[in-house]
Parts: C-alpha cells; sequence; structure tokens
C-alpha cells in the first residue's frame, strides 16, 4: 500500500491510516447497513477523489 501511494506522490504514516480509516469505514457501513446493496459502496469512487485531490494539494 505504501508503495503504491507513494507512486502517486502520497506518502507517511498519516496518509496510510487515513486510506485505511477510509475504506474500511466505506466497507463496513456497506456490509452491516446494506449487504448486497451499493449504498455505501457506491460513494467510494467520490471518497477516493476527496482523498487524493486533498493529499496531492499539501505542501
Amino acid at each position: 500500500l505504501r508503495v503504491t501511494l507513494a507512486s502517486v506522490g502520497i506518502e507517511g504514516d498519516e496518509a496510510v491510516d487515513l486510506w485505511t480509516a477510509l475504506l474500511t469505514g466505506i466497507t463496513d457501513q456497506q456490509i452491516s447497513n446494506d449487504p448486497g446493496g451499493d449504498r455505501w459502496s457506491r460513494l467510494v469512487p467520490w471518497a477516493v477523489d476527496l482523498f487524493f485531490d486533498q493529499l496531492r494539494s499539501e505542501p
């Protein structure tokens, strides 16, 4: 994961922690609250875009 994120210019423990929390949180919500549906999983592209946009803009 660290190598993949670093390959697009995102490094550091906090970035990895945030990525993990973001995606495991969405996964947990999907499994717990809408198994078989897409209520939470459809938010993944948006969440990923927000993550990368924010971290790429940091100095």
